[in-house]
């Protein structure tokens, strides 16, 4: 979809997707619609973690590259961190006497609160997709070369732009004359370096568990006997 439609808009089908969850989850009458609502936003998340690690690549000067992709990880972990506070924050909302937060309902429906804040920062991504421009690489690809070399000029400069350019259609020109390859091409011994260390990082990436201790973090402290008010102050700490 990507490259028949650009990787803008399909982030911005991506930030839609996630309002669509966080208003659905939110509002859900039943459990249902709730694993949907859900389901909805796992879409988005599914499109938003390949395509703009693709997009910022594509559009970032190559001194930059390896740093701007690794600045979008840490803010993936930092939006888990930030989930957890506001949570955190929610549940107190929900022991305070102040009438307006009695008025919202933060004790009775403090898990549509946590699960319909999403729709904030969905509408933020949404409306800033409007800001940045469209991937010089996906621009070339649809030999819109103007607006490519532009958007190039402004992050790398006019010579380097021109260079840089020159070497993208080079490697889209190679890209449509290679033939595909067959899967076995991967268990031949030239690759096996290559494979194991793929696998590897991948396992290990994995095995540690870190990815259980995110989602169920406030359930392990709370089981733990801490509360669940302290569950959710003690997951951003560590």
């Amino acid at each position: 979809m990507s490259d028949r439609i650009g990787r803008r808009k399909v982030l911005t089908y991506a930030a839609v997707l996630y309002a669509v969850s966080a208003i659905g989850s939110a509002l859900a009458p039943n459990f249902i619609l709730l694993v949907i609502a859900r389901m909805i936003g796992g879409l988005g998340v599914g499109a938003s973690l390949i395509i703009a690690p693709m997009y910022i690549a594509e559009i970032s000067p190559p001194k930059m590259r390896g740093q701007m992709v690794s600045f979008n990880q840490l803010n993936i972990v930092l939006g888990i961190t930030v989930a957890f506070f506001t949570n955190y924050l929610i549940l107190q909302f929900g022991k305070s006497d102040a009438s307006w937060a009695q008025a919202l309902k933060f004790d009775e429906y403090n898990w549509r609160w946590m699960l319909g804040l999403e729709t904030l920062p969905a509408l933020l991504y949404f409306f800033g997709l409007f800001l940045v421009p469209r991937s010089p690489r996906w621009l070339i690809m649809k030999e819109e070369f103007d607006e490519a070399l532009e958007v190039m000029k402004k992050a790398s400069g006019n010579e380097e732009a021109i260079k840089e350019m020159e070497m993208i259609r080079k490697s889209i020109d190679e890209e449509t004359k290679k033939e595909k390859v067959p899967v076995t091409e991967l268990f031949k011994p030239a690759m096996k370096l290559v494979l194991s260390i793929g696998i590897v990082v991948a396992v290990l990436q994995q095995i540690t568990g870190i990815n259980s201790v995110f989602f169920y973090a406030p359930m392990i402290f709370e089981q733990s006997g801490i509360g669940t008010d302290a569950s959710f102050s003690q997951v951003p700490s560590w």
